[in-house]
């Protein structure tokens, strides 16, 4: 593992030590001069005493014991290697305290490189590093490249000093602390804008400019340009109403020549970007994804292409189940039915959902997970003994975490927490990508069923109902997706059975139809368990997007599942049973070859 080394010139590590999160807030963290040298490496990334700054940065993690630092050199330099070799001023080193096996911004790096890089978006490069301040070791740390505007860094390019103009390239979070920023004393925060999404639908609405900005001209008009993105999106998804900018780009006008929501969302947001930032999210279930450390871009010069785009992935120490109640089990879908707005734009749009399905398809070629899981392996096993130094040296650290599972917090050996602490990682990893299987591998209908299968659809009316009912009557509404009406009012623990008859044995393909409010955070899963026969299918359920029907917000969002079930000749069952109140169970469709009665 190379090691860089920082030496002050008072020769003192206070500077390390002694701020947390509210001297930050006071703008009371100051650069200090330092020289660093970088050794235990390849020859051509070996350096000695070049001249920088240091200090501790972040929000949330000054408050740890081993906080990140920031290196800032007084000239470009290239550091072990990374971003293929070009030269930066900025570059970060990542503590990693809350995540024991200290390989969860590896793995989120490795995929964000893999699935972002793979379409031409930036991600930061990374390398392990043992870190020792004033000849005292540090710990092992992350070496990755700072989040900002500089050529390569993102889409966007540079600003010229003290331009005014709006034809430039912007870089901003989707940043909790905003109002952090904006109170900060003698003016230290950067630039932040608040915007309006309408309907009360999301969460915060801050944003935080991370570019150089140098008129407010420029800050109101990224916001106001935010805001007409944001309705232009809004109104194609869910209303089918579809508008563009006006030639000046400052205000939205009906767009006849769409032809559909995707065209519509396609003028203002580079999509492939957001599929890919979505998946990235999907997969790690990150705590922040609501709340901060999530990067957008806009590049308004000539050459720009003027669309909200999705890149610098940031800030994993929280993911991939580690942080108690936050998809520990591995299963359901997290990103997107978290509080971000723009993966909350997205909510069963099935276009959309199609493209996600088109990359995930792709990234199994690259093999992402196996690639993952042996970035860990190798990790685990060839840092072993650097891993057991830094634990020597932030006992504490092993003490526990509230923050973090149990499990994790039972590692308080300094030579196993780590090894131990990269298997639970592992496991969690390989579940993870299984759920997204079940739900983002298409099934093809017609390559799936025989080419006589006939599809038998039975409506959720003509059910046996059972078990935990309302106090009041099953009803049934208006017309709803299959042209008559659905059931509502199911209470947990009802019942609902279906009773086929089919001639011959046979492996048929069963769909069910749920509508779902456009603002809840459930999925078909955990609505329903379903078995046949009495035994419980346990393949898991696969999504297939449905169009909207219905015009108010309960009956807005419609989930369709196919899952293979067999089916014995004669007389079959196949029961749902609601796992917590739903309404609105339309009909089940079985494809057949057998003829069912």
């Amino acid at each position: 593992m190379p090691s860089i080394r920082i030496n002050t010139a008072d020769g003192k590590n206070t500077w390390a030590t002694q701020y947390n999160r509210n001297d930050k807030l006071q703008d009371r963290i100051d650069y200090v001069d330092a020289t660093v040298s970088v050794n235990n490496c390849e020859t051509e990334y070996q350096m000695s005493d070049v001249a920088a700054e240091v200090k501790v940065r972040g929000n949330y993690t000054l408050e740890y014991a081993k906080k990140p630092i920031r290196i800032k050199f007084n000239k470009k330099n290239n550091m072990l290697g990374l971003h293929e070799g070009e030269k930066y001023k900025n570059w970060v080193l990542l503590a990693d305290w809350k995540d024991l096996s200290m390989s969860n911004n590896t793995v989120a790096f490795y995929l964000g490189k893999t699935i972002l890089g793979s379409d031409g978006y930036y991600c930061t490069d990374f390398r392990n590093v043992e870190v020792y301040l004033n000849g005292q070791y540090w710990g092992v740390y992350l070496l990755v490249e700072q989040q900002e505007v500089k050529d390569g860094r993102t889409s966007v390019p540079e600003v010229e000093d003290d331009y005014t103009g709006t034809d430039i390239g912007y870089f901003f979070e989707y940043d909790g602390y905003y109002t952090d920023e904006q109170n900060m004393p003698n003016g230290a925060g950067d630039p932040t804008f608040v915007m309006n999404y309408g309907g009360g639908r999301n969460g915060h609405k801050g944003y935080t400019v991370k570019s150089d900005i140098y008129d407010d001209g420029q800050l109101t008009f990224l916001r106001n340009y935010m805001d007409n993105v944001y309705q232009i999106v809004d109104r194609a998804n869910r209303q089918n109403s579809y508008y563009k900018f006006n030639a000046e780009r400052t205000a939205i006008v009906p767009a006849p020549e769409f032809t559909s929501a995707k065209e519509a969302v396609s003028a203002v947001l580079d999509v492939q970007s957001l599929v890919d930032t979505y998946i990235l999210n999907e997969i790690a279930c990150d705590l922040d994804i609501d709340w901060s450390s999530f990067y957008l871009s806009l590049n308004m010069t000539a050459e720009g292409n003027k669309k909200v785009t999705f890149e610098a992935p940031w800030d994993f120490d929280s993911c991939f189940g580690i942080v108690n109640g936050v998809c520990n089990n591995a299963q359901g879908m997290y990103a997107m039915n978290k509080g971000n707005p723009w993966f909350n734009l997205m909510r069963n749009v099935s276009w959309f959902n199609d493209m996600v399905c088109e990359k995930w398809a792709e990234i199994k070629e690259y093999k992402v997970l196996d690639n993952a899981l042996a970035l860990v392996a190798k990790e685990k096993a060839t840092y072993k003994a650097y891993y057991t130094k830094n634990y020597q040296k932030w006992t504490q650290r092993l003490n526990g975490n509230m923050e973090v599972v149990s499990q994790l917090n039972s590692y308080r050996d300094a030579n196993t927490a780590q090894g131990l602490a990269s298997d639970y990682l592992t496991n969690w990893l390989t579940r993870r990508f299984a759920y997204l299987d079940s739900q983002w591998v298409k099934i093809e209908i017609n390559e799936d069923l025989p080419a006589n299968a006939v599809a038998y659809k039975l409506e959720a009316e003509s059910a046996t109902f059972g078990g935990g009912l309302t106090n009041a009557a099953i009803r049934t509404n208006r017309a709803y997706a299959s042209g008559t009406a659905y059931v509502g009012d199911l209470n947990v623990n009802t019942t609902l059975t279906f009773t086929v008859n089919v001639e011959k044995a046979t492996t048929a393909y069963l769909f069910a139809a749920v509508s779902q409010r456009a603002n809840m955070s459930v999925d078909f899963g955990s609505w329903f368990s379903v078995a046949v026969n009495g035994t419980a299918l346990v393949m898991p359920y696969r999504e297939v997007p449905a169009l909207p029907n219905g015009g108010d917000d309960w009956h807005t969002f419609m989930s369709i599942k196919l899952v293979p079930i067999e089916l014995k000749a004669g007389a079959n069952t196949i029961t749902f049973t609601t796992l917590e109140r739903v309404t609105n169970f339309d009909y089940i469709e079985i494809y057949s070859a057998e003829k069912i009665s």
